[in-house]
């Protein structure tokens, strides 16, 4: 399991659910070595479900290309031998509750003593410091504090945004702010803590709509599948049940929306919806018109009409029907890796560099490696044996 940028890079992966395992996933995806550290109880997300081959999917899409050793750290030898791999990593990520690695001896001040040069990076919900540091974060409830979920839904229900977007942000900025920091010491030398907190992550991809509030007062209303800002511009259902997916988002779009695809000339000149704040003014008389003017055609008749009109467009597919996205299949997006338990499908990384292509391995079980990485440390055959046997450190079942 070689190649990619960060070939030669050790990761010391200190993480549980979905945030912290990803970004370390990513890190591995690019070549780094990733040594997961896992509870002899399995991790966190292994509970959630057993889709694949009897693995939890979570588990699985964020497990892979690391190895793992299973160890309990209320066992000395077991600390131990995690703060050994810690004097030898590059980077270190760890998602415990605020103040929980400092206890444990493996925090970033006793590790950078003896590894100077570490790359730290702490993964929570609110950040090391502040007074909600040791609130208990999942990604629904970081939703709430973050104002996401009163924004997401319709007028009558909020809703929640179905993917772990807060965890995916979480990862995200992680593995972007570790790169930084490697350069950074790549430059002079100098090792780094980093502090990325879940709430403020999310917080940063709402982008342009906190100045709503800040310049108007205002906070953006629920529009469904709709688009708070831009008028027409969403799902609309066809004559035949499916949907198209369109945006109209400029005025010249509008018209030629208005005037050659549904052919409403009408519409298009009503003064009412000559700009776009008028048309989002004007919401729902335009959704209405536009909605029974769609109606009338099916899915594929609107998507020729508006590829001829150079209207934005797509369809609307369901999760089976994106999986056999022609675009997709034909740009290799899903591949398969090995495991212990069986071929297991993967969405191929959508960062790769032709010249440094990211790795391919297999997905660990629990404990996988615990005995030739143990060895590796200089842990002799019956010292591990007897980790194993006092529970320790634990191997695949």
């Amino acid at each position: 399991m070689t190649g990619g940028v960060l070939d030669g890079t050790f990761v010391l992966d200190l993480t549980v659910s979905v945030a912290g395992p990803m970004a370390a996933a990513m890190l591995a995806d690019a070549g780094a070595r990733v040594v997961k550290i896992e509870r002899t109880t399995g991790e966190v997300s292994s509970e959630w479900d057993s889709v694949v081959h009897g693995l939890s999917s979570y588990y699985v899409v964020n497990a892979r290309n690391k190895e793992s050793i299973a160890l309990d750290l209320r066992d000395p030898e077991a600390l131990a031998a995690v703060a050994a791999l810690a004097r030898h990593a590059d980077v270190i990520l760890e998602n415990f509750s605020p103040g929980v690695v400092d206890r444990l001896g493996l925090g970033y001040e006793a590790v950078a003593r003896d590894n100077p040069g570490v790359v730290y990076a702490h993964i929570s919900g609110y950040g090391q410091q502040g007074p909600y540091r040791s609130e208990k974060a999942f990604d629904l409830l970081i939703q709430g504090e973050s104002g996401l979920l009163t924004l997401t839904g319709t007028p009558d229900e909020i809703c929640k945004v179905p993917i772990s977007v807060v965890d995916i942000a979480a990862a995200m900025y992680a593995n972007q702010a570790v790169l930084l920091a490697l350069m950074h010491r790549a430059k002079t030398g100098e090792g780094q803590e980093i502090d990325i907190s879940m709430l403020h992550s999310i917080v940063a991809w709402l982008g342009a709509i906190p100045y709503f509030h800040w310049f108007r007062g205002e906070t953006p209303p629920r529009t469904g599948a709709k688009h708070y800002l831009i008028a027409p511009y969403g799902p609309y259902r066809c004559s035949d049940g499916k949907y198209v997916n369109f945006a109209a988002a400029s005025n010249a779009a509008w018209t030629a929306f208005g005037t050659n695809v549904i052919e409403r000339p009408d519409l298009a000149e009503d003064p009412r919806f000559a700009t776009n704040e008028g048309r989002v003014a004007h919401r729902m008389e335009l959704e209405r018109e536009v909605a029974a003017a769609i109606a009338t055609r099916t899915q594929d008749a609107w998507i020729a009409a508006m590829h001829a009109h150079d209207i934005p467009c797509g369809r609307v597919r369901d999760l089976g029907e994106m999986l056999q996205h022609p675009q997709l299949q034909a740009t290799g997006a899903f591949i398969e890796q090995p495991s212990r338990v069986g071929a297991i499908p993967f969405v191929r990384s959508p960062i790769e560099l032709p010249r440094a292509p990211s790795r391919r391995g297999p997905v660990p079980l629990r404990g996988e490696h615990t005995r030739p990485i143990l060895a590796e440390l200089g842990y002799d055959e019956h010292a591990i044996i007897g980790m194993l046997e006092r529970g320790a450190a634990r191997e695949p079942d």
